[in-house]
């Protein structure tokens, strides 16, 4: 034979034997005994920090190893394997796997002798059987065999075992809770808390202890779990009337969840914090200070948390300060904690945070439009209609809803027709998908909106078809939404009715729009909207040569204006001080309506309210001559 042909013997034998090696089983890793049970509990640690990758990698090839173990101990370890898998799967959502690596096995338990090891065996797996019942289930076999789990406690002495029972009670009370069983779910809860309470925190273990870091997450775990029952019953108790109970509660749940570094303890402690923070009672002087203390507190864990839920957690916190600020009268503080609630949010995109921030960010876009700044506003409410157009999710549709009838307002003499009418088109359209509950009354907005936009193209018997049309709708839906749109239509009437100079017509329609009901503590946007009315009323009562009647209207537009402590408000007084200038009759007293008018038209900050004292300022220069 050649060279060529040696060289080529050579190199077939060569890719036969990397053939053989590449194809064969790969060799377990261990199969002793205490290797395998050392590898089953490094992946339960793994499932513990929440990396199920990791658990998987080590579970995987351990199947074979684990089967060639024979006897009872090849019993146990196979029990236990099937509590593993049953692990992951859970863990990675594979409810149906997880409960059929349980079934196997509690199967195999029965061959196990000794009584202790087979009882807490069999705990744990009833255990974990437990925590996949769901509320939905037409069979209570799941539920039973966490309540089998529970009967065991005083049994259980593992740690382990018993941070699951934690978990069983937490889980079981709030399938209780959901079917109305309102006696056995607080009993459910009050035992998670207690079993909670039982963990202390670990003494120092050396680093290189295995079941050191295994310790401290099953504290933590017990205890996260704990805190999140005791926050639960606290505010189903707080909004049963027991306030103080609840409080008592709700107390548990943050001193639960304390000093811990694992993620979800921030959260829950966060949580629990958050809870507390906005039932804390509040006055002028000192409730106020204490509440916010909470809330900064579960901003702080939320943040600490790294987790997306602590982010929402965090903006919650930030809106809940606006509204303490709001209440205050800090306006500017108030706007820099909205900012604050739509930035910690807007980059996430799971449903329940996209859904939290469409509510952030119409609240922040109706804070701009108070304080006269249009433009943020506008940006503001697009951002929420951009994101609810296409959104799975119900209410964040509703959030885009909302947005798309607002920004259609503001929008409607300052954006091109196009995109105006498109706004429209959105709102029409999302209003088939809300929930059935909401349908009618944004069909009867949306509607008011297609008249509005009628109106602005001059076609004023459409416009007024709509209005009529959700005029309708109002009556129907009765209560404070029907009533609330039944006051816009009327005033949009009078507005329709004085564009065609009907002004007995568009009084009528007018005060119809004032006797609507109104909330028995109005907001600002409710006393702004009515002094609106009131500068309308007084234009048509002016035109019916009623002078005044109209200064009446305009005094009354003027008090409810100022009162609104907002920007727009006080544009909206300014216009009222600048018509009872018009009307005055004394030279003296038009100066000083004059310069009520220009100074509020500036401190309001808007466009129109800076354009107005301007005007003003040119009308006191002729009147001194």
């Amino acid at each position: 034979m050649d060279d060529i042909g040696v060289i080529a013997l050579a190199l077939v034998l060569l890719g036969f034997l990397l053939y053989k090696v590449l194809s064969r089983e790969p060799r377990p890793t261990c199969a002793t005994l205490p290797q395998l049970t050392n590898r089953l509990e490094q992946a339960e640690l793994h499932l513990l920090r929440g990396e199920p990758k990791e658990a998987r990698s080590i579970l995987e090839p351990l199947e074979q190893s684990v089967n060639a173990i024979h006897g009872t101990e090849g019993v146990v370890l196979r029990a236990r394997f099937q509590l593993q898998l049953a692990d992951y799967a859970a863990w990675t959502g594979q409810r149906d796997a997880a409960v059929a690596c349980l079934d196997r096995a509690l199967q195999g338990l029965g061959d196990v002798d000794d009584f202790a090891l087979a009882t807490a065996l069999r705990a744990r797996a009833e255990a974990a059987l437990g925590l996949q019942a769901q509320l939905e289930d037409s069979s209570d076999r799941l539920f039973e065999s966490g309540q089998r789990a529970l009967a065991r406690e005083a049994e259980v002495r593992q740690p382990e075992l018993r941070m699951r029972l934690v978990w069983v009670a937490d889980r079981l009370a709030r399938i209780e809770h959901a079917r109305g069983h309102w006696g056995a779910a607080r009993s459910l809860f009050e035992t998670s808390v207690r079993l909670g309470e039982t963990f202390l925190r670990p003494g120092d273990a050396p680093d290189s202890a295995w079941d050191a870091s295994a310790r401290e997450l099953i504290w933590a775990h017990a205890r996260r779990v704990a805190s999140d029952s005791a926050r639960d019953l606290g505010l189903t108790l707080a909004s049963s009337g027991d306030r103080a109970g609840g409080i008592a509660w709700m107390d548990r749940a943050i001193a639960l969840a304390e000093g811990m570094s694992l993620p979800a303890g921030q959260l829950a402690h966060a949580h629990a914090l958050f809870a507390r923070g906005t039932h804390e009672p509040s006055d002028a002087v000192e409730g106020q200070g204490a509440r916010a203390g909470l809330l900064e507190r579960a901003a702080a864990s939320g943040l600490a948390s790294g987790l997306p839920d602590g982010l929402m957690v965090a903006s919650q916190v930030s809106l809940a300060l606006a509204e303490l600020d709001d209440g205050l009268g800090l306006g500017a503080k108030a706007l820099e904690h909205y900012r604050e609630a739509c930035e910690r949010v807007k980059g996430l995109t799971a449903p329940a945070h996209r859904r939290h921030a469409g509510r952030a960010f119409l609240a922040l876009g109706h804070e701009y439009e108070a304080r006269g700044d249009r433009e943020h506003a506008i940006e503001a409410f697009a951002q929420v209609v951009a994101w609810g157009i296409d959104s799975s999710d119900a209410e964040t549709r509703k959030a885009a809803a909302n947005a798309a009838f607002v920004l259609h307002g503001i929008t409607l003499e300052r954006k091109p027709a196009s995109e105006v009418v498109a706004l429209v088109e959105k709102l029409e359209a999302l209003v088939p998908t809300l929930e059935p509950g909401a349908r009618l009354i944004y069909g009867g907005i949306a509607a008011r909106s297609r008249g509005l936009q009628c109106l602005a193209e001059g076609d004023p018997d459409r416009a007024r078809a709509f209005f009529e049309r959700a005029e309708a709708i109002a009556r129907e839906v009765q209560g404070p939404d029907g009533w609330r749109l039944m006051g816009w239509v009327a005033s949009d009437l009078g507005k329709l009715a004085a564009r065609q100079e009907r002004w007995g017509e568009a009084e009528a329609h007018f005060r119809r729009a004032l006797e609507a009901p109104t909330s028995p503590t109005p907001s600002p946007g409710d006393r702004l909207e009515r002094a609106q009315v009131h500068l309308e009323l007084a234009q048509a009562q002016f035109r019916q040569d009623r002078p005044d009647d109209a200064a009446r209207a305009l005094r009354r537009a003027f008090d409810l204006g100022r009162d609104t402590g907002e920007s727009r408000g006080r544009e909206a007084a300014a216009m009222a001080a600048q018509g009872l200038g018009e009307l005055a009759v004394e030279m003296e007293e038009r100066r000083r309506q004059f310069e009520i008018a220009a100074r509020l038209g500036r401190l309001s900050g808007t466009e129109r309210g800076r354009a107005l004292a301007v005007a003003m300022d040119e009308r006191l220069r002729e009147l001194s001559g």
